[in-house]
């Protein structure tokens, strides 16, 4: 398939352009030949360097497997197309080769012949004429309406030679007709691009619902994926739908976008041709029409038929084409709810046979058969209508589309409860699938897991059932941490991986026989649940080089390559995890060049630069380039599935991320905190991850108190909220740790603040304390005594703020700061609370008129040890600058005054809320 097949749309249709803004096939440039350009720069490179055999020219444009390009024949003093693949997977060799096998065995004048197949340099290429005419789209704007027939009828011709030899082209349209005009101003037709051609007993795919050929001259039975029932006559249909467009200006069916315009080939009949150009032939519209009947068997039996017709009504004859009588306009009618009336005649049918047990339960079998077939054509609907909004539409809100889904599978879900429970399973599994491709997991593991246990099998089955016990395993996961205690997270994950991980892989591995594009992907998603992500990245990446469309295939690959490097950067091999982080970068942003529209695409770029931000945090890295990258790939992710709860949580995380860079930073955080607020909040009522929301929440919240307080702003209403949020989730998800020690931390700062006032902090340090408690029953994680030294940090500040005794909560925080060292030596908040313990002991012993030296001499260890740690570390500064205050304070009480105020004016430099933040101090070191 050429790689605009899908955003292109007819010349002259109602006036509109392309949603990508390229060119209208009419208006391609007529130097091409076999390619459409794709607007790729015309300087690309020739593939081969210093070829002999023949001489680059220039560059012509790209399909889907290969490029093409023009170049000179030295040797036979001829200009050619060369055509080469693009990549050297063994599957897409084997493809381009059937593609040039294909073309080269159909000999006819009205098909563009192949000069040569060959290998250089280890690149296949084949050699095509090159054709200097035009795309039949603009040659016919200076045709007669007999030049058009005339050369439509050679091109039915060179079709038939294509079916004789049992070739479907599969992609008739007027981009691939060139059209040469010779001297004598006759016209010669040149049927192109082979790309898509495939014998016709070739089997199709059936279960992905894989669309192939252009929208808008897509035969019925081509739109709704049926693709092992493609044959000459759904040529013939594309090649009606071409006449009608050279005849009239316009593709007989129209819509919006493409899938709109598939919908309509699908439901709607066409306009006649004598209904929209005045005074056109009656004959020549039933012909038009004869090709365009819904019922392949009603169309032309083949190409060659066509021809002759186009012939008798240049020549004056009447054409066997006949219009269809009343009755086949009734019957026709009646075929359109041919799902409705299979279902009700197996029901009859079950009925009349129910006293002869054995002659019904054959009849049964046949009526399941019958049934699945009619169901499994509606549902395959349902599959393209979700793939298409993904593939082939520029990036937008698929809600509109998974509503019509969701409609249909409603309507779907009312004919089936009506059936009798012997045809029951056939529906539950059509269900089934169309809930798995809407994204709601739950209820098609209901429906599918219904017709397995009915007996409805096989490995279709087991690939939707597999497919979606893998989603709903995944989904899962993500509660795990929101586990009460440690046993019951274990008990959880237990019953996780024998009732959705065993069960996915038992299903999946039975269903390998399953007929899709790239059964790799089924062997890939086992890896991937086994936790092999080397082997789940290899055949991902397999599938994506075999069939390039395939963009599921790429987001599987991104996905395996994500979790190969979180598990590296938690094993501390850094440069290793930042390859596959990158790798897993291509293949994410190769999925979405697919499939412009794919929310899970868009949300795993969401997720794996979010990841890359925390990633370079730890390496020190500035982060402000990688936070705009994350928050812009997760209002994308927002963009096309407004309805993920996943991807608001996700933006809401990386925009508090952000703010605390921006409060490090002295910058306003405020726009950030409030929007992550917003799509925290927004996600509660859909129940999704509450624990991640009211964390989120929380982190937010506190964020902004922080900003407040180093703006001199009153912070205790949004530190008030943040500790809100952090109660609710430690109600409702006891489990959580990381949320004691965050509302721990955030009680404390409260504390502070109501020491900086002059107020009783005793009440907040109580409540502080019991949160540390209940965390420690949950977890020996370091984070919970970190919190609990960070309280007794402003018990100590109020003891010495009043002149009570600091020595028991002095030795309160330096035991909570040992243990924390202990878990973590490398933890850098020790070293922190250290030297501000040590520095609030020398700033006592200045005022008390005794030696801090001491003191100044243990802050100063801590610093240096916290240097050590963390070089880059914004605590660093403040820090040496509050030890530089108390010189000041020290000096000043020595009568060394000039002294004191180089110290003071230093400190203040290195730190001017210093004053605000240590106002006892400041006082001591002369400042008034």
């Amino acid at each position: 398939m050429s790689g605009d097949d899908l955003d292109e749309r007819p010349t002259q249709a109602s006036g509109r352009t392309p949603p990508t803004g390229r060119p209208t096939p009419g208006e391609m440039p007529t130097r091409a030949t076999v390619a459409s350009s794709l607007g790729v720069a015309a300087t690309e490179g020739f593939p081969v360097a210093g070829w002999d055999r023949y001489q680059f020219v220039e560059f012509l444009g790209e399909g889907g497997m290969g490029r093409v390009y023009k170049a000179f024949d030295p040797r036979l003093k001829r200009t050619v197309a060369l055509k080469f693949l693009k990549g050297d997977d063994p599957e897409l060799n084997r493809r381009f080769l059937q593609e040039a096998q294909a073309q080269a065995r159909v000999e006819h004048e009205n098909v563009c012949r192949v000069y040569e197949v060959g290998e250089v340099h280890g690149r296949l290429y084949i050699a095509l004429p090159f054709l200097e005419g035009e795309p039949l789209s603009r040659a016919a704007r200076q045709m007669s309406l007999e030049e058009k027939v005339r050369v439509m009828a050679q091109v039915a011709e060179g079709l038939h030679a294509a079916h004789r030899i049992g070739l479907v082209h599969r992609d008739v349209k007027p981009g691939n007709v060139i059209v040469e005009r010779a001297e004598d101003g006759s016209l010669h037709p040149w049927v192109t691009d082979f790309g898509l051609a495939r014998e016709a007993a070739a089997e199709g795919m059936t279960v992905t619902g894989s669309v192939v050929g252009t929208p808008w001259y897509m035969s019925p039975e081509q739109a709704l994926g049926r693709t092992r029932l493609l044959d000459r006559r759904s040529d013939v249909f594309s090649a009606g739908v071409t006449l009608y467009e050279v005849l009239a200006g316009r593709p007989p069916f129209e819509g919006e976008s493409p899938l709109d315009v598939m919908r309509k080939i699908v439901e709607e009949e066409p306009r006649p041709l004598s209904a929209v150009v005045e005074g056109f032939p009656v004959d020549l519209d039933t012909v038009v029409l004869k090709c365009l009947e819904k019922e392949p068997s009603r169309r032309y039996d083949s190409a060659r038929a066509l021809a002759e017709d186009l012939r008798r009504f240049l020549d004056g004859e009447p054409v066997v084409a006949r219009p269809l009588s009343l009755a086949g306009r009734l019957a026709r009618r009646a075929r359109r709810n041919l799902p409705l009336t299979a279902a009700l005649s197996a029901l009859v049918l079950v009925l009349l046979v129910s006293a002869a047990l054995a002659v019904r339960s054959a009849l049964t079998t046949r009526a399941r058969t019958a049934l699945a077939q009619s169901l499994g054509q509606e549902v395959r609907e349902v599959e393209v209508l979700m793939r298409f909004a993904s593939h082939t539409l520029p990036r937008h809100d698929v809600t509109r589309e998974r509503d019509v889904a969701r409609a249909r599978l409603s309507d779907l879900e009312k004919r089936v409860a009506h059936l009798p429970a012997s045809l029951r399973p056939p529906g539950d599994y059509a269900l089934g699938r169309g809930l798995l491709a809407v994204g709601e997991y739950a209820r098609a593991r209901e429906r599918l897991q219904a017709a397995w246990d009915a007996g409805f099998r096989g490995p279709d089955v087991s690939y939707a059932l597999g497919m979606t016990l893998a989603r709903l395993y995944e989904r899962e996961l993500r509660g795990l941490a929101a586990a009460p205690t440690p046993e019951e997270r274990a008990r959880r994950k237990e019953e996780l991986e024998r009732s959705l991980r065993k069960a996915a892989l038992v299903h999946l591995r039975e269903a390998r026989a399953v007929r899709i594009d790239a059964p790799e992907l089924v062997t890939a998603l086992v890896a991937d649940l086994e936790g092999d992500f080397d082997r789940a990245a290899e055949l991902s990446r397999r599938a994506a080089e075999r069939v390039p469309w395939l963009y599921e295939a790429r987001t599987m690959e991104g996905r395996a390559l994500r979790r190969r490097a979180d598990k590296l950067k938690d094993a501390g091999k850094d440069e290793e995890a930042l390859g596959d982080y990158r790798r897993a970068e291509e293949a994410f942003l190769s999925a979405v060049e697919t499939a412009r529209s794919d929310p899970e695409a868009h949300l795993g770029l969401c997720t794996l630069y979010s990841e890359l931000m925390d990633f370079d945090w730890k390496r020190r890295l500035p982060p402000a380039e990688r936070f705009a990258t994350a928050a812009e790939w997760c209002d994308r992710a927002i963009a096309v599935d407004p309805e993920s709860a996943l991807a608001r949580l996700r933006a809401s995380d990386v925009l508090w991320r952000r703010a605390e860079f921006l409060v490090a930073e002295g910058r306003d955080p405020r726009p950030d905190l409030e929007r992550s607020i917003e799509l925290a909040e927004s996600t509660i009522p859909s129940g999704f991850d509450l624990s991640y929301a009211y964390d989120n929440l929380g982190i937010a919240w506190h964020q902004r108190g922080e900003w407040e307080l180093a703006q001199g702003i009153d912070p205790r209403a949004s530190f008030g909220k943040a500790v809100e949020s952090y109660e609710v989730c430690l109600t409702r998800f006891p489990g959580l740790f990381s949320t004691y020690c965050n509302a721990a931390n955030v009680l404390a700062r409260l504390a502070g603040y109501e020491v900086d006032e002059g107020r009783d902090p005793a009440a907040l340090l109580r409540r502080g304390r019991e949160v540390v408690a209940r965390g420690r029953k949950v977890s020996p994680h370091f984070c919970v005594p970190a919190g609990l030294a960070s309280l007794e940090l402003e018990a100590l500040r109020h003891a010495l703020a009043t002149g009570a005794d600091p020595s028991e909560p002095g030795r309160a925080v330096r035991a909570a700061l040992a243990e924390v060292r202990e878990k973590n030596p490398t933890h850098a908040e020790v070293p922190i609370q250290e030297a501000r313990v040590a520095l609030l002991l020398a700033e006592r012993e200045v005022r008390a008129g005794g030696d801090p030296a001491g003191s100044l001499s243990e802050a100063r260890v801590a610093v240096e040890r916290l240097r050590a740690l963390n070089p880059g570390a914004r605590d660093l500064p403040l820090l040496l600058a509050e030890a530089r205050l108390v010189e000041a304070a020290l000096l000043l009480r020595q009568g060394r005054g000039a002294a004191a105020r180089r110290e003071r004016e230093a400190a203040l430099s290195a730190d001017p809320s210093l004053a605000r933040r240590r106002p006892t101090l400041a006082k001591a070191a002369g400042l008034r």
